[in-house]
């Protein structure tokens, strides 16, 4: 089963798409949303797969495209002013979280390094 279906609307800028067209191996993307005393949004890019997650295949095999759902064991108002307190899935059944399923992937590559955003909504 694919784990991202269906999968967003992908869009790469041309720099994004001639730094894919240059890779030897896959660049794995994760969509995180992350649940605390806030709610954050932010895209992983990893070399590797991180185990924790299901990986859909896109873009001839370049480009995978992963989401967790993530949480924090206890709510730390200074969390917000830097350190990453340790982080865990969020229980339930990936089923019913179909309601924060990501409906779109922008991703831009900018003086080496990738870029991007993603959205629950509406494409901006």
């Amino acid at each position: 089963m694919n784990p991202l279906h269906p999968l967003p609307n992908i869009q790469l800028d041309a720099a994004a798409r001639k730094a894919l067209d240059l890779r030897e191996r896959p660049l794995y993307v994760e969509m995180e949303l992350y649940f605390s005393c806030l709610i954050r949004k932010r895209l992983l890019f990893h070399e590797q797969a991180p185990a924790h997650l299901e990986w859909a295949e896109t873009e001839g095999g370049k480009l995978r495209v992963g989401y967790s759902w993530m949480m924090t064991k206890a709510c730390n108002l200074g969390e917000v002013k830097g350190g990453e307190p340790p982080l865990v899935p969020f229980p339930g059944d990936p089923q019913k979280k179909r309601a924060c399923w990501p409906k779109w992937l922008k991703l831009g590559f900018r003086r080496g390094a990738w870029t991007g955003e993603y959205g629950l909504g509406r494409q901006k």
